[in-house]
């Protein structure tokens, strides 16, 4: 798809690391003059991504904690501002705080925590950038097969991304008039940091990745690039009869 996207300008949530560095670094791959705005919590790290690619002119940056309401305008507010626009939203931050725990130990903190970065931030990022976007505009939300599958002891996200799916199909209907598209992805297993950032060490995580990978009809889990991959797609005038979809 060589400059599918030129022109285009692209907000990415949890870019800082995973499927959502990924995907930015993808959507500058495909557009000559894609703009892409990365957004997350460390600055450190967004700081080392506009290092690396400022010679080009199109990448900026973006620090915020989506998990409070009032960032997620003010986010989009700031990507508009810095890009001249925004054509591409990619809901990709998310959490894993809870594993482990099942509906009867899960605590207060915890479920709130994974509704507010999972499910609330997607919800009011769409809400202000739908109020924007121009028609032929594009949302991709990334949800999870623990959103469609149960996955015992893994309440809270599971419930969270149930929940983004369930967004996904709402917000397709209703901004359907406004020309905007809505879809999701549901990865399986994607090797990302976000298993460590749950609490498992690294010999935990190996285990845990050989044997989803003996569950996955090609014998392997998921790498960032695979996501990647799936949401370009998604974003493309290729899929433009697609809304509404959780493949």
């Amino acid at each position: 798809m060589p400059n599918t996207f030129s022109g285009k300008n692209v907000l990415v949530t949890g870019a800082t690391s995973g499927i959502g560095k990924a995907t930015g670094l993808r959507f500058l791959e495909l557009g000559a003059k894609v703009q892409v705005t990365f957004l997350g919590r460390n600055k450190e790290v967004l700081e080392q991504i506009f290092e690396q690619h400022k010679h080009t002119g199109r990448v900026f940056t973006t620090v915020a904690d989506l998990s409070r309401v009032e960032a997620c305008d003010t986010s989009v507010s700031e990507a508009f501002d810095k890009m001249g626009g925004l054509d591409i939203l990619v809901n990709n931050a998310g959490i894993l705080i809870a594993r482990g725990k099942n509906v009867l130990t899960t605590t207060v903190d915890e479920f709130e925590q994974t509704m507010n970065t999972n499910l609330r931030a997607p919800f009011f990022l769409i809400q202000s950038a739908a109020k924007r976007m121009q028609r032929g505009s594009v949302i991709v939300n990334v949800g999870s097969l623990a959103g469609t599958r149960t996955i015992p002891n893994l309440t809270s996200y599971s419930v969270s991304k149930a929940a983004l799916e369930s967004l996904t199909k709402c917000a397709a209907l209703e901004l359907a008039d406004r020309g905007i598209r809505v879809n999701s992805i549901n990865p399986a297993t994607v090797m990302t940091e976000i298993f460590k950032r749950s609490g498992m060490s690294d010999e935990m995580c190996d285990s845990y990745v050989k044997e989803n990978a003996k569950l996955h009809p090609l014998g392997r889990v998921g790498q960032p690039e695979d996501c990647a991959a799936m949401i370009t797609f998604i974003a493309s005038d290729g899929a433009s009869w697609m809304t509404g979809q959780v493949p």
